[in-house]
C-alpha cells in the first residue's frame, strides 16, 4: 500500500535585517575594514529571526509503504503489515516577495526499520540554481546551464541497530533454595549480567564548488560504539567511542563506572584521549535533600 500526504501552505515575515526591527548588526572581520552583518540572537536558545524578506507558498509530499504478508499469529486476518518506507519526505518553497532565486533548495528525507532490528535515515538537498566557485547562487537555472533539474549539494545516511542480553534460561530452583540464597546473600552473587550494545553508521557528503568550477565531493564517515553492562547488581560500566574511516582514528573514547553503595553512590568518568581529555569521581549522598553532601574530585582537558 502507498499513501501520499500532500500539503501546501503559505507563510509570511518582513525583512528583519532592515534598521528598524534592530536585531542585526555589523562587525569589521578584516584589517581593511570590511564589514558583514550578524545577529544580535546567534548563540541563544531559540534562535533569531533570518534576514530577507519572505512571502510564499510551501509544499511537501509525504509517503509511506507498507506490504501485507501472511502470518501465523493473527488468528484473525492471518496477515501483518511490514513497512518498506516509513516515510519518505520531499520539501520546498517559493518565494514571492522577492525578484530572483525563487525557489528554495529542495529537501528529500526518509526512514524505515529492517528486520524490526535496523533503523535507517537517509536525507539530502538539491539546489535548481547554479552557483560561482564560492558557493554562491546564481539566479541561472540548473537546466538551463547543465540540461538538469536540480544539482546535489549534501546527502546523509546513517544506521544504527542495539543488542541487548535476554533472560537467562536454566534449570529452575525450588523454594526452599530461593529461601536460602535470600537469607545467605553475602554468600551469593548473581553472575547473570546484564549488557548491551548499540551500533550507530553515519555517512555524509557534500558537494562543492573548486575554483576551477569542478564539482568537489568531501565525505566523512563515522561508526560509533556504545556498550555498558552490569557486572553485579551493584557494579555498573559503560563506555563510548567512535571511529572516523576518513581519518581512521579513534577521535575520542570515555569509561563510566558506577557503585552502588547502599545510602552512597560512587561515579568515576574518565575521558582518557581526545580533543578534551578529563577524569571526575564523585562520592555522594543518594537522597535528594542531601544533594549537596559529596566529595567530588576533578581533572579537566586543560589541566592534563
Amino acid at each position: 500500500r502507498h499513501v501520499l500526504n500532500p500539503a501546501v501552505g503559505f507563510s509570511f515575515h518582513p525583512d528583519f535585517s532592515q534598521p528598524q526591527w534592530n536585531t542585526f548588526k555589523t562587525v569589521q572581520y578584516t584589517a581593511e575594514g570590511a564589514t558583514q552583518p550578524y545577529s544580535i540572537f546567534n548563540g541563544s536558545t531559540y534562535g533569531g529571526p533570518s534576514p530577507g524578506k519572505f512571502g510564499g507558498i510551501n509544499f511537501s509530499l509525504g509517503n509511506t509503504l507498507e506490504m501485507k504478508v501472511f502470518s501465523n499469529k493473527d488468528t484473525v486476518t492471518q496477515t501483518k503489515k511490514i513497512p518498506i518506507l516509513e516515510a519518505l519526505n520531499l520539501s520546498g518553497s517559493y518565494n514571492l516577495a522577492v525578484d530572483s532565486l525563487n525557489w528554495s533548495v529542495i529537501t528529500l528525507s526518509g526512514r524505515t526499520l529492517l528486520l524490526d532490528k535496523v533503523n535507517i535515515n537517509f536525507g539530502s538537498t538539491f539546489d535548481p540554481y547554479i552557483s560561482d566557485t564560492l558557493g554562491v547562487r546564481l539566479n541561472q537555472f540548473e537546466w538551463d546551464m547543465n540540461h538538469r533539474l536540480a544539482r546535489l549539494t549534501n546527502a546523509n545516511i546513517s544506521v544504527g541497530t542495539s543488542f541487548q542480553s535476554g533472560k537467562t534460561i536454566g534449570p529452575p530452583i525450588t523454594a526452599e533454595q530461593e529461601d536460602y540464597i535470600v537469607s545467605s546473600q553475602n554468600e551469593y552473587e548473581n553472575f547473570n549480567i546484564p549488557w548491551n550494545l548499540t551500533l550507530d553508521y553515519s555517512l555524509f557528503l557534500q558537494r562543492v564548488n573548486t575554483i576551477s568550477n569542478e564539482d568537489s565531493i568531501t565525505f566523512t564517515q563515522t561508526l560509533n560504539i556504545r556498550a555498558g553492562f552490569n557486572l553485579s547488581k551493584n557494579w555498573r560500566i559503560n563506555g563510548s567511542t567512535s571511529f572516523d574511516f576518513v581519518n581512521r582514528e579513534f577521535p575520542t573514547a570515555s569509561l563510566e563506572i558506577y557503585r552502588d553503595l547502599h545510602c552512597w553512590e560512587m561515579s568515576l568518568q574518565w575521558v582518557p584521549f581526545g580533543i578534551r581529555p578529563s577524569y571526575s569521581f564523585v562520592l555522594r549522598v543518594k537522597a535528594s535533600v542531601l544533594q549537596d553532601l559529596k566529595i567530588p574530585k576533578r581533572n579537566n582537558w586543560n589541566q592534563f
